[in-house]
């Protein structure tokens, strides 16, 4: 588990943390990859409309961008190309298109979890006890960014931090005798069995799918 800290600022001093400095539009932070020589502040540069849902939009992670962070140590020619070789690794295995997150509710859970959750969501916008209720109970087998979101967990669920998944959505129209229907499909990737699907098929001995 990372052992990287991760605490929430008052706006104010954000502002005045991030005064004259460059800025750049993200739309969500992915997590903190801790890795051997660096770690990395993971967010989502660009991002493409994927399908509308009754409960709300669902959208691809188009363009996913690293941020070195942490202390600043001077490394020598071996230590620094050890650390580009690990960034640009890291890079590729972000470079896919099957990165699906939402604004509006969680990916991770089928849409039947999602209504029985709902059963013990407060209406009252200053009780955030059900919304911590559902974040530590997504579908953890299919978030794809479990292991970075977890400097994460001190500061709870917010608008910034996505979980996503690694999957696959279409929506079709189709003609029933009432009129016309569309049909939504959201697939979702056990992060526990990864790799290619020619590699890897069916269920494992603890019931985890490829």
């Amino acid at each position: 588990k990372s052992s990287m800290q991760v605490q929430s600022v008052d706006v104010s001093e954000a502002a005045e943390i991030t005064r004259g400095r460059a800025k750049m539009e993200i739309f969500g932070v992915l997590g903190i990859a801790v890795q051997q020589c660096a770690s990395y502040l993971v967010f989502v540069t660009e991002r493409l409309h994927a399908a509308t849902l009754p409960q709300g939009e669902v959208y691809r992670a188009v363009d996913v961008e690293l941020r070195e962070i942490g202390k600043t140590v001077k490394r020598g020619p071996v230590e620094e190309s050890r650390r580009a070789i690990e960034e640009r690794m890291l890079s590729e295995m972000l470079d896919t298109s099957s990165l699906l997150f939402s604004y509006d509710f969680d990916v991770t859970h089928t849409q039947q979890r999602l209504s029985d959750l709902d059963k013990h969501i407060s209406s009252d916008p200053d009780d955030r006890s059900g919304l911590w209720e559902r974040f530590t109970e997504r579908e953890l087998s299919y978030v794809w960014n479990k292991t970075i979101l977890e400097p994460f967990e001190s500061v709870g669920p917010t608008r910034i931090t996505l979980p996503v998944v690694c999957g696959f959505v279409q929506q079709v129209s189709v003609v029933v005798p009432t009129g016309t229907a569309v049909l939504s499909l959201i697939s979702r990737r056990n992060w526990r069995r990864a790799g290619y699907r020619y590699m890897s098929r069916g269920v494992d001995e603890s019931g985890a799918a490829s």
